[in-house]
């Protein structure tokens, strides 16, 4: 499914036209309850709320959280999915929870972690409950083997770098 017919379907239509995205600052999502992604997310409750969505259709709008993305493990990420799939990564923030993702950064306060599974050519995640086709598990393992190569080389090069 394309990612505006996937946004429609998500948001009973009130998900926007996706060429033209609404700009949130990213200072709104700091990861931490209580902060301004707190305030942001109860906006974002309350035009859907306003909106008739029914309540079982509403998102969690916790406070959100941003992993780094310039650590070793995310450099080689980048770059596996060229060896994997044969193209290079896109990345393109889709709005899914990953609901362990903050509970894992504050247990391992400043540990660089990704999270894996099976994906699709655009990186797209399947949830245990949706078809995967055959070449999507092949697309992964291929592109895990290099990751591996890829991280301990980033590793190695920051170790000669302190």
């Amino acid at each position: 499914m394309d990612p505006q017919r996937r946004a429609d379907a998500l948001t009973g239509g009130l998900g926007g036209d996706l060429a033209r995205p609404a700009a949130i600052d990213s200072a709104a999502f700091p990861g931490r309850p209580g902060g301004p992604g707190r305030r942001a997310g109860d906006l974002v409750a309350d035009l859907l709320q306003r909106a008739s969505v029914p309540h079982s259709a509403l998102p969690d709008t916790g406070a959100g959280y941003r992993a780094a993305a310039d650590g070793p493990a995310c450099r080689a990420a980048r770059e596996a999915p060229r060896d994997g799939w044969g193209e290079p990564d896109q990345e393109a923030a889709t709005g899914g929870p990953v609901p362990p993702a903050d509970d894992l950064a504050e247990a391992a306060c400043g540990v660089e972690g990704l999270l894996l599974g099976a994906q699709d050519s655009r990186r797209d995640p399947h949830a245990y409950d949706e078809r995967v086709l055959f070449g999507e598990p092949r697309g992964t393992v291929l592109a895990l083997s290099p990751f591996v190569r890829r991280f301990a080389d980033e590793r190695r090069r920051a170790g000669e770098a302190r």
